[in-house]
């Protein structure tokens, strides 16, 4: 049967005249689906409003840049750009040892259980040459001073001896890795920011940061 030409008439002008109004009024269409990410918070789809994308934990995938984490509705119907974008990481290796920098936040004992699946423990940070390996996988958006990641040391048995968790040796709370001005309560476990000394939290079973891994280089053999 042959469709009724003015029902198609009437029905490809409904659409013009609805395209016309979404882009006289700045509606948005709906947020696009970026690869490796998740949509954390959808404001709509007016003008000004935003929608704001996380990337996803696993595989781990980490922002790329800081500041396009989120997009906008503009007034002319469509989103900004550029759109956030999301890369899988990986472990490098920096002083004989291999790094890998997780930028969504766990709580310890998670970012503990990924680092020990990767055949690895949370990263000590106690000399120089840690803390340069450290802002070699950090990505530079991040070496602001603000943001906090989960090291491998905790007073496990809450005696104000510190124990880093890759060769269970310890320091005392007044080491000069940690910070001097740091309040010092048993039990603590650590963290890590970049251009500051390390720091302790309180908080290990609730709080969230991200956090850095680091594994033996693995051995290939022929």
């Amino acid at each position: 049967m042959c469709p009724n030409p003015d029902m198609a008439r009437l029905l490809f002008t409904t659409f013009l005249c609805f395209q016309l109004v979404v882009h006289c009024l700045g509606v948005c269409p709906p947020p696009p689906d970026i690869p490796n990410t998740s949509i954390t918070l959808n404001q709509g789809q007016n003008p000004g409003n935003f929608v704001f994308y996380a990337c996803s934990p696993r595989p781990a995938y980490e922002q790329q840049n800081d500041i396009f984490r989120r997009i906008q509705c503009l007034a002319n119907g469509t989103w900004s750009r550029p759109y956030p974008e999301c890369k899988l990481t990986t472990y490098e290796e920096c002083e004989g040892v291999e790094w890998r920098h997780y930028g969504f936040n766990s709580r310890y004992d998670s970012a503990e259980a990924q680092c020990t699946e990767d055949g690895g423990t949370l990263s000590n940070i106690r000399s120089n040459a840690d803390r340069r390996c450290a802002e070699q996988v950090i990505p530079t958006d991040f070496h602001d001073g603000f943001t906090e990641y989960w090291i491998g040391v905790e007073d496990r048995n809450a005696d104000g001896q510190y124990q880093w968790l890759s060769d269970n040796t310890t320091e005392p709370a007044n080491s000069p890795n940690w910070s001097p001005t740091q309040l010092i309560t048993p039990g603590q476990c650590g963290f890590y920011r970049v251009g500051h000394f390390n720091q302790l939290s309180a908080n290990c079973a609730t709080a969230s940061r991200a956090y850095l891994c680091t594994r033996p280089v693995p051995q290939f053999t022929t």
